[in-house]
């Protein structure tokens, strides 16, 4: 038993220190130790590394890995995943404030329709937060996952002496530069990457699992019975105080978005690894294979000629069915918070108000100083969305095309051109449309 309590107090620590982390620290610390590993691979002779695939009948196509030469290590690990962990980190410090923000704006109220305490709030919130427990099994999954990976993809095949493979690259640079690159150094570097994978799987298992606990929560105060939502008839905003929750929500949207470019970077070097192009890098693969073979099989099919277009690539591997179920849990988490939840949540919190406005008195109306017909007529022009942008049909739209480029690994070029003409956008939105003043504060 003993041993037991000080695991689970090690587990309460570290979940705290994640909770609590600022997002600036983890991003540097993260980029920090993405430097020094691409400083040690290329000490290590594991920066670039060129070696030839047999390519049937009896072809051989040169290739060039490295630390650096793999998106799914280098560039991800030195750009998309640091921001991948700051965006996490953001969104794990806002679930607390965003209880303050509930309770604030006095829209949680308890079977008389009386408004819930901040206290009252974070107190229920707690029964539905992640145990030092459960935090363990996340991180523990993860980990085990990752050094199996190690094991498989790096620490056996040197010891083995394996044949070299497509889908080998620097984390078994010994096997394809044996007279640069020492065996054990090898072993020790790519233990050590596989190491900071598990850590970032657990980072993007913590938040995900946090947001799904945080959207049950929300959720349960849609009932017809017991504490519930109601609308905040006192706020001049057409969502009548669910505007409270669209800064968490942008949080999430930028979590997914990162992990996305994260998740979108391994499927693309997986599709090279095991495809039989002759590009010698993966960044020739990009530019050869998505973004000119996009333009070229875009003309093909519109000539009514055959093309490749909707290839899929030949990953099949366990490493590109991880990616793909890691992409279905964060789209399905994405789409549920904000286009399910929250808006089922706003219309029913409307019902709970009718229900009060039924009854001989309305203490919400009383404390809104306005009459049963004026708080009816500001429900009618009620919003039910939580954010300004993206509507519900847009961003179901990003999503699904998202997903679709995911699989027709080609389309990835236009998205890319979508994200980049919807930031300019925002951009110049957020630089051109005056500030509206907030009438909670």
């Amino acid at each position: 038993m003993g041993m037991f309590h000080r695991v689970r107090r090690g587990l309460a620590s570290a979940q705290q220190w994640l909770s609590s982390i600022s997002p600036p620290k983890l991003f540097g610390g993260y980029l920090f130790f993405a430097i020094l590993m691409f400083l040690l691979t290329e000490a290590a002779s594991l920066g670039r590394i060129t070696f030839e695939i047999e390519q049937p009948p009896g072809e051989k196509l040169p290739r060039e890995k490295g630390y650096w030469w793999e998106l799914n290590w280098g560039l991800n690990h030195l750009a998309a995943i640091p921001l991948a962990l700051f965006c996490s980190a953001w969104l794990l410090q806002s679930i607390h404030a965003q209880v303050r923000r509930l309770a604030s704006a006095r829209m949680a109220v308890d079977e008389h329709f009386e408004p819930l305490t901040e206290d009252q709030l974070l107190r229920d919130w707690r029964r539905y937060e992640i145990g030092p427990v459960f935090f363990g099994v996340l991180a523990v999954v993860p980990f085990v996952a990752s050094y199996a990976e190690w094991w498989a993809g790096s620490a056996r095949p040197i010891l083995a002496h394996d044949s070299v493979g497509r889908q080998f690259g620097w984390t078994t640079g010994a096997l394809l530069a044996p007279e640069q690159v020492v065996p054990w150094v090898n072993i020790a570097l790519s233990f050590v990457a596989f190491t900071a994978q598990g850590f970032v799987a657990t980072v993007f298992a913590y938040v995900f699992a946090t947001v799904v606990c945080f959207s049950s929560w929300v959720y349960n105060y849609g009932g017809p019975v017991g504490p519930r939502l109601i609308p905040n008839l006192k706020s001049e905003d057409s969502r009548r105080g669910f505007q409270v929750f669209e800064p968490i929500v942008y949080r999430l949207l930028y979590v997914g978005l990162a992990f996305t470019v994260v998740l979108f970077f391994i499927r693309v070097q997986s599709v090279y690894d095991y495809s039989g192009k002759p590009a010698k890098t993966v960044f020739h693969f990009i530019l050869e294979d998505v973004i000119q073979g996009f333009v070229a099989n875009a003309a093909e099919l519109l000539q009514g000629k055959p093309t490749d277009l909707f290839d899929v690539g030949n990953a099949t591997n366990f490493g590109t069915g991880i990616v793909l179920a890691a992409m279905s849990v964060m789209v399905t988490v994405i789409v549920a918070v904000p286009t399910l939840i929250l808006s089922v949540l706003a219309r029913q919190s409307r019902e709970s108000l009718r229900e009060c406005l039924a009854s001989a008195e309305c203490p919400p109306c009383r404390s809104w100083v306005l009459t049963p017909v004026e708080c009816e007529q500001k429900m009618e022009k009620m919003d039910f969305w939580p954010l300004r942008y993206p509507r519900p049909m847009g961003l179901i739209a990003y999503i699904v095309f998202a997903g679709f480029c995911f699989v027709f690994y080609k389309f990835t070029f236009v998205l890319l051109g979508i994200l980049v003409i919807q930031t300019v956008r925002v951009v110049y939105r957020a630089l051109t449309t005056p500030p509206v003043p907030d009438p909670e504060k």
